[in-house]
């Protein structure tokens, strides 16, 4: 066999690698599965590929950050988990659809958060937010996205952070994947922290929105191995052939 065909073959057999043997992040869904508001504890565990993925609801009495309720909900542009607070005396009931400023993560009546911390072994690849709408104060709803190796909530609000609004999934389009801010962002970091608005608590703000989900990767997975941009393959098959092709001529 020519080392031409060897080298053709080698780029074809990476090309085909089998779907299950790539790197993909999972999915973790955090909606309901059912339409209107379901109820949950103040911690949430969610299991897929990568472990055992963890929420918890906060909020925030003006002094201490206090353990919260979560709910989540699953309805068009209604996806996830928000925070059922203490000061919010509707918009919690099972099958309640109405009053995101009850049932989601805001800040109108208190400052709310939700926490998530990962698996071990995997790493942050998305995190996906809904219901970030144009009926917030200024018609642009907000949050703020905070992670870090600490619980907890007062060390996070003082670390790395990530401010994002309406439309920035475009116009009209109230949920997506965040872009993530590359470099500053920690992939590794063992909790992320949703808190809405710029961050601070300051009650009164209309700002709303839910938690949808998260995207984990881990080099754990059994069979888990790299994917390669198309540009890398591109060279490694241009190498690979013009090596071969180097080494005929030198016969």
């Amino acid at each position: 066999m020519s080392r031409t065909l060897t080298a053709a073959l080698a780029l074809a057999a990476i090309l085909t690698l089998p779907t299950g043997a790539l790197a993909a992040p999972i999915f973790y869904d955090f909606s309901s599965g059912t339409g209107g508001v379901v109820p949950l504890g103040s911690t949430e565990t969610f299991t897929g590929a990568h472990g055992t993925l963890t929420a918890s609801a906060f909020y925030y009495d003006g002094t201490n950050w206090l353990s919260s309720n979560l709910i989540t909900r699953n309805v068009t542009n209604d996806n996830g988990l928000g925070v059922c607070s203490s000061a919010e005396v509707d918009g919690c009931a099972t099958g309640d659809t109405g009053g995101g400023d009850n049932n989601e993560l805001s800040q109108l009546s208190n400052t709310e958060a939700i926490l998530l911390e990962r698996p071990a072994g995997a790493t942050w690849e998305g995190l996906w937010v809904s219901s970030l709408d144009d009926n917030g104060t200024g018609n642009t709803e907000e949050g703020t996205l905070y992670w870090g190796n600490s619980s907890d909530i007062a060390s996070l609000l003082g670390g790395s952070s990530f401010t994002f609004s309406y439309p920035i999934f475009g116009a009209g389009v109230v949920e997506g994947s965040l872009p993530l801010p590359g470099q500053f962002f920690t992939d590794n970091a063992l909790y992320v922290l949703f808190v809405p608005g710029g961050g601070y608590p300051t009650n009164g703000l209309n700002n709303d929105y839910l938690v949808w989900g998260a995207e984990l990767d881990s080099v754990d997975v059994p069979g888990d191995v790299p994917v390669p941009e198309p540009a890398s393959l591109l060279l490694l098959g241009s190498g690979l052939l013009a090596l071969a092709h180097k080494r005929r001529r030198a016969r």
